[in-house]
């Protein structure tokens, strides 16, 4: 959503391929660094956040300020249109359009009698509405976001 709303930029790789490609298994790790960093306001907020999340999630990681900061640094770099955003707050932002995006996909559903569960960023239907549930959160995204695709994974 950063790189669709506020950079008018049509990204739809995976945010943390790049960064995890010598070892995948970090993929988790720069999950959480990424999602705190976004939402925290400050640097040290964040450090504080994201050791907060990995010992919570039971993530095995070095939890030093120093690593903690060269992990958000990391990011910076293989994501420098979106560098300026991390420790901005403007999670907050991105929360907002989010929940603008459920509504508008459960008030398609609802209109169309079709039995919706929201579950964080994801949807839950019948298999036969399937092709109904990806029409509505593109319609939903494109309405909330802006003329870009969003990146929708089945599992």
């Amino acid at each position: 959503m950063l790189y669709h709303y506020y950079l008018r930029i049509p990204y739809t790789e995976d945010p943390y391929k790049e960064m995890c490609k010598d070892n995948p298994e970090e993929r988790d790790i720069y999950k959480v660094v990424f999602l705190v960093a976004i939402n925290a306001g400050t640097e040290m907020k964040a450090v504080r956040g994201i050791r907060k999340k990995l010992r919570n999630d039971g993530i095995d990681y070095d939890l030093t300020d120093k690593s903690l900061k060269a992990c958000i640094e990391r990011i910076k770099k293989v994501h420098p249109h979106i560098a300026k955003f991390l420790n901005s707050g403007i999670g907050r932002q991105l929360q907002y359009f989010e929940g603008c995006i459920v509504d508008l996909v459960l008030s398609s559903m609802l209109k169309e009698g079709i039995q919706c569960l929201p579950i964080h960023d994801s949807f839950i239907v019948p298999a036969e509405h399937e092709d109904k549930l990806h029409e509505a959160m593109v319609v939903a995204y494109q309405k909330v976001i802006g003329d870009f695709m969003p990146v929708i994974d089945k599992k």
